[in-house]
């Protein structure tokens, strides 16, 4: 099984060694997402697939929220992070 031509390729739920040996090659993915607590087995499987044009691979728990929010397209934005100041020059509450 070949994984490509995706903006986001989601492997968190892959946690099964029966499914992780029939990937051969992920190729042209934008992002990688792997399961940081997953079986050793099946980390190990998975480092030996061969990558072709991937651009960022990270690591996250199944439950990461905030991960979550940025693949659904919105963001959790605070004023510690983010100053709007109005044509006054004052902050927006």
């Amino acid at each position: 099984m070949i994984l490509e031509n995706m903006a986001v390729c989601d492997l968190r739920c892959l946690n099964d060694i029966c499914i992780a040996e029939r990937i051969e090659e992920i190729r042209n993915v934008g992002l990688l997402i792997l399961l940081s607590d997953a079986d050793r087995k099946v980390r190990e499987v998975l480092e030996r697939v061969k990558r072709t044009d991937v651009a960022a691979e990270i690591q996250a728990a199944k439950s990461e929220r905030k991960l979550r929010c940025i693949l659904r397209g919105c963001g959790e934005f605070g004023l510690k992070y983010v100053s709007f100041k109005n044509k006054s020059g004052t902050n927006f509450r």
